[in-house]
C-alpha cells in the first residue's frame, strides 16, 4: 500500500468519524412532561385582553381533586392558561370543576404576557405548569 492509499483511508476515516458525531450529538429538545389534573377554580378569573398582537395568559389556582404529578404535594396547584377567550365566554368560572392536561413546558416559540403571576409566587414551584388542553366537568 503506498503514500496516497494510506492518506485516502485516513481522510475517509476522519470524514466518517467526524459525521458520526454530529450525527449522534443533536439532541432532540427536550419533550414537556404532561399530567393529568382534575380540580376546581378557587381563585378569581380575570376578564382579559383577547389574544392578537400580544400573547395573553392567566394564573389561576386550582384545588386538586386527582393530580397525576406524584411529586407535586401541595392542596392546590397554580396553572397557566394561554389565550384563555378561545374557549369561549365565561367557560373558566371560579367553583367550576375541570379536567385538564398540564404540561411543565411553555408550549409555544414565544413568551406570554403573563395576568395573576402574584397566585405562582406564593407557591415557590420549580415548575410552571401551562394547561395543554381543559374540559369543564359537570360534578
Amino acid at each position: 500500500m503506498n503514500y496516497a492509499q494510506i492518506m485516502i483511508r485516513i481522510c475517509l476515516i476522519f470524514i466518517f468519524m467526524s459525521v458520526s458525531f454530529i450525527a449522534f450529538s443533536q439532541d432532540e429538545p427536550d419533550q414537556p412532561n404532561r399530567y393529568q389534573l382534575m380540580g376546581e377554580i378557587v381563585s378569581e378569573v380575570a376578564q382579559l385582553p383577547h389574544c392578537g398582537v400580544i400573547a395573553v395568559a392567566m394564573v389561576v389556582e386550582v384545588e386538586i381533586l386527582q393530580l397525576s404529578d406524584p411529586l407535586y404535594n401541595y392542596n392546590r396547584i397554580p396553572v397557566i392558561i394561554t389565550c384563555p377567550e378561545f374557549h369561549g365566554e365565561h367557560f373558566f368560572e371560579k367553583g367550576e370543576a375541570y379536567s385538564m392536561v398540564l404540561l411543565d413546558q411553555n408550549p409555544a416559540g414565544f413568551e406570554w404576557s403573563i395576568f395573576g403571576w402574584e397566585i405562582y409566587d406564593e407557591y415557590f414551584l420549580d415548575t410552571v405548569y401551562y394547561v395543554e388542553t381543559v374540559k369543564k366537568l359537570s360534578l
